[in-house]
């Protein structure tokens, strides 16, 4: 059984990010995206629909749960096939289905990484300012389409991190 991600690991890669120059920090994303292609671009095409703020913030988000699997993996995670991200999304959407009208605590049992996605959630509820020092504004339907695609690609993570 891969193992839960714990706050302190959060801390840990949120903390080795933020410390990354602008140009370090560029050069690790695009490494990552290199290593996940196929989750990068499931995340990138559902936020695209949103909008191109919606789809940086989406990448930004996504390049920082990668550093939480690879704090808690101790180095990157192997690749996710193409064939895995289809079909975990499709698991998702059937998951998030079944769910629906379940209790709060009954949800959060089924839920993987519990930390990692508190953090997705928090973080798309009040997502940081941009360049522009706006903060994106994002409705409802557009924080549940993002949460199934990044529970989608927790979970392929959560699938990767060895035992």
């Amino acid at each position: 059984m891969a193992k839960v991600i714990t706050e302190e690991q959060v801390d840990a890669a949120l903390s080795r990010v933020e410390a990354l120059d602008e140009n370090q920090e560029q050069a690790e994303f695009e490494a990552f995206v290199a290593r996940q292609p196929h989750v990068a671009g499931l995340v990138a095409a559902i936020a695209d629909e949103i909008g191109e703020d919606a789809e940086l913030l989406a990448m930004w988000l996504l390049f920082r749960i990668d550093a939480m699997f690879t704090e808690a993996q101790g180095g990157p995670l192997p690749t996710v096939p193409v064939d895995a991200v289809k079909e975990g999304y499709e698991r998702t959407i059937a998951a998030i289905e079944a769910e629906l009208g379940m209790p709060e605590a009954d949800l959060m049992r089924r839920i993987v990484q519990p930390v990692v996605m508190q953090y997705v959630i928090e973080t798309l509820s009040d997502p940081p300012a941009g360049e522009d020092e706006d903060s994106l504004s994002l409705t409802d339907e557009d924080i549940a389409e993002l949460v199934m695609a990044f529970r989608t690609a927790t979970e392929l993570f959560h699938g990767q991190l060895a035992a």
